[in-house]
């Protein structure tokens, strides 16, 4: 249990996106629960005025723009790529990549607002890797109202190649080291990582690391070797949350176990300036 929803996703002051939101489309999502258990002003969602009529012209317009259209070319369903486009890192601090990250496909997925409000069943499969980016992107398949099970008939479909899941590749820490004793400070992590097929991406601190830093031992353990840039106590300018601090004063690895198929599983590790003065041990 949260004490407090605003800590699930703390803003830093000005956080740029809100510069482009839609002001009468903002939600508060720390308060939605207690919204929807509690009501709104003292009122439920069956108290506003003219919610059935609403209600029966989503319906309407469902039938009449998507499942009216399917019936007359003869189609089973609908298919087109989940989303338009990723977010980019600094969409935080950059005008141009907050605005960028507003856009629909890449904010919400392709046809999110409007397949939620017209109650278009859908499912998600994996299609690929977004080209340029290494992000994977999944298909999105819809149709009409009541065909859910049909839908996941689709999804459930095999192709000959099977790709791989997520929770079928095991990435796992085994021993971590920095050493600050030499003229270049480097670190160490070493793991497992399964199956073997899988390859290993290893950012520090949102730096991609080169892929001649990333080793096979003897034993058969991945292991990630490479400089980074000495421990600096953060000076901030702004109120910012402890566990933010925590983020900005470590440095921090995130382990990516990425498949052919695009399936990703990954492990972040913090490495406090205090556990920083032993050299690093190799096998």
């Amino acid at each position: 249990m949260i004490a407090s929803p605003d800590l699930v996703f703390p803003l830093l002051e000005d956080y740029m996106p809100f510069r482009f939101a839609e002001v009468k489309n903002l939600i508060d999502y720390p308060a939605l629960a207690h919204s929807t258990k509690e009501g709104h002003r003292g009122r439920t969602i069956h108290d506003i005025p003219g919610m059935s009529d609403a209600l029966k012209a989503l319906e309407a317009q469902r039938k009449r723009d998507l499942e009216d259209w399917m019936t007359e070319h003869d189609f089973d369903a609908v298919v087109f790529p989940a989303v338009g486009d990723v977010g980019k890192a600094d969409l935080e601090q950059d005008p141009t990549s907050a605005e960028h990250a507003l856009l629909n496909g890449v904010r919400y997925s392709n046809g999110n607002r409007a397949l939620r409000h017209l109650a278009v069943p859908t499912v998600s499969v994996p299609m690929g890797i977004l080209e340029g980016k290494n992000m994977p992107v999944n298909l999105t398949v819809c149709s009409r109202a009541g065909a859910d099970a049909e839908l996941l008939s689709y999804a459930v479909e095999r192709p000959s190649r099977s790709p791989i899941c997520p929770s079928q590749i095991s990435l796992k820490v085994l021993e971590r080291n920095v050493d600050t004793t030499e003229s270049s400070p480097t670190i160490q992590v070493r793991g497992t990582v399964t199956p073997s097929n899988v390859a290993l991406e290893a950012p520090i601190d949102g730096v991609a690391v080169d892929s001649k830093f990333i080793r096979m031992d003897s034993n058969g353990h991945r292991v990630l070797e490479a400089p980074f840039s000495p421990f600096v106590t953060a000076q901030y300018t702004y109120k910012i949350h402890k566990y933010i601090k925590i983020l900005a004063d470590n440095v921090m690895i995130e382990l990516l176990a990425r498949s052919p198929d695009g399936a990703v599983s990954g492990e972040v590790v913090l490495i406090a300036p205090e556990t920083s003065s032993q050299p690093c041990n190799t096998p």
